[in-house]
């Protein structure tokens, strides 16, 4: 026990207490902030957070129900979908500064999906909360009065057809409206109207995906970017042909198109490198390509590749580090632990050379990576554990780890959810658990009126009397086939 609470001590000193020197030290205090930032500009990280020896264990865990949906962090409120299975599904809202529950949202939902769990994160504003299940049911709940105002079904009222693994794609808010993917054949992506639900705009059919739509800026004007496939290849491990799709987010007109050969399930969204250039990976052998959009003399948009290499990842997108790409290049072709060594984090430059790769050791299996200063910080996708390391084409160079979930070493779970972050805060879902990890004790701030104080392990909100604190642990069973 001391001796894990040391490597959790060096792994905070790491990311506090050097970071006067750190040349990036504003986009990582613009990552850990909320918009309306209590620090002030030249302050650094160990004067913003408290004690520079805080350790990164868990501080606070409310356990979930299995699932992939991932928690977003809004106004000191962590919000995440859980689902119980055949049954319903419950947005719980919890207070990130002690891991207190605040409220709860329950709809019936039965049925059962391919895998187990809930697929998406909500999307918060100052006055609601947008949910999408994996069967397509669409719901504005109002933050203040915490029902209901409007609900659609993707399928049932917008003509969409559902995915084969369910609806994966998170709402996506764009001034006035919430943007989500139909995927019928003849609305692909349809934009609702945040205050009413009203079809604001509807594309023509895209076929299937189970990625998210993103917003992007390309040459001074903002896309709407989606990548699709004509039919769900079912997992198959070779290439497939996708298209990308640019849309006007406001009006949902068709800017441009391009077809490429990527991938059969189309999941990680597109990555901006820079104001030409867009990165696409994927999955089940789809490999990554660098896209540039440029113009034709007579001002049409054309998109050309300028490079394509083998190794892709199958659920997250890569992050881009000034002239480098950083891939978990994780899939279900080198999920084996014979095949590992093909895996693992990997840097390429803009050329599509590759310039190192941890393959097997460590391959962090499907997990999610952000960058945080000069560092990305990834959540294994197997055990959960945390992982600091510098972001340099050089070598791979690991800071510290930090067993935020305490996982038996061998144990194989899903742990396939996005980090969340808020004010020196990070919020990670485990396959069955939320935990809260301050980087530096308690976020600044005062605590909110009337927040509960919790131990170690709480009980989710809506849990009957006398249910455990905690759900038992369980390795997860099979190969990962998502």
């Amino acid at each position: 026990m001391i001796a894990r609470r040391r490597t959790l001590a060096l792994l905070a000193l790491s990311i506090l207490g050097i970071s006067l020197a750190w040349p990036h030290r504003r986009e990582i205090l613009e990552f850990l902030a909320p918009p309306e930032a209590d620090y002030v500009e030249d302050q650094s990280l160990t004067e913003g957070y408290g004690r520079a020896s805080a350790d990164l264990s868990a501080a606070w865990s409310v356990p979930l129900e299995p699932g992939y949906g991932s928690a977003v962090v809004f106004d000191r409120e962590a919000y995440v979908l859980d689902r119980e299975i055949g049954v319903g599904e419950t947005l719980r809202v919890i207070d990130i500064l002690d891991g207190a529950p605040l409220w709860t949202f329950t709809y019936p939902e039965p049925g059962r999906l391919q895998s187990a769990g809930s697929r998406t994160a909500p999307a918060v504003s100052e006055r609601s909360v947008f949910l999408c299940s994996g069967f397509g049911t669409v719901h504005c709940v109002d933050r203040a009065t915490r029902t209901a105002t409007w609900r659609r079904h993707l399928v049932d009222d917008l003509g969409g057809e559902m995915p084969d693994f369910g609806y994966s794609a998170d709402p996506l808010l764009s001034g006035d409206l919430v943007i989500l993917p139909a995927l019928g054949e003849s609305t692909g992506l349809v934009a609702l109207d945040q205050g009413t639900g009203e079809v604001r705009w509807r594309t023509p059919g895209v076929g299937t995906s189970q990625s998210q739509p993103v917003l992007m800026t390309l040459r001074g004007e903002e896309f709407l970017l989606f990548i699709s496939c004509d039919a769900q290849g079912a997992g198959e491990n070779s290439p497939a042909p996708v298209l990308i799709s640019a849309f006007n987010p406001r009006t949902g007109t068709l800017r441009w198109q391009r077809q490429t050969l990527l991938t059969n399930v189309p999941v990680p969204p597109p990555v901006a490198v820079d104001e030409t250039r867009f990165v696409i990976t994927g999955g089940y052998a789809g490999g990554t390509t660098l896209m540039n959009l440029g113009r034709s003399n007579a001002g049409e948009f054309q998109v050309s590749e300028d490079f394509h290499i083998e190794k892709g990842s199958q659920l997250h997108p890569p992050v881009v580090v000034g002239e480098h790409i950083y891939l978990l290049a994780n899939e279900n072709t080198n999920v084996s632990r014979l095949r590992r060594g093909q895996g693992g984090l990997r840097c390429f430059d803009l050329e599509g050379e590759e310039q190192w790769s941890t393959g097997r050791d460590p391959y962090f299996g499907r997990g999610h990576m952000i960058q945080v200063g000069p560092y990305l910080l990834i959540q294994d996708g197997m055990s959960g554990i945390l992982r600091l390391c510098v972001a340099s084409p050089d070598r791979y160079q690991q800071v510290v780890t930090a067993n935020v979930f305490e996982s038996p070493p061998k144990e194989r779970k899903r742990m396939w959810g996005r980090i969340a972050g808020w004010n020196g805060t990070l919020v990670l879902r485990g396959d069955r658990e939320l935990v809260g990890v301050f980087l530096g004790g308690a976020p600044p701030g005062a605590r909110r009126a009337g927040a509960q104080q919790t131990g170690d392990r709480q009980a989710p909100a809506g849990a009957p009397a006398g249910a455990p604190a905690q759900a038992p642990s369980q390795a997860g069973s099979g190969e990962l086939d998502r």
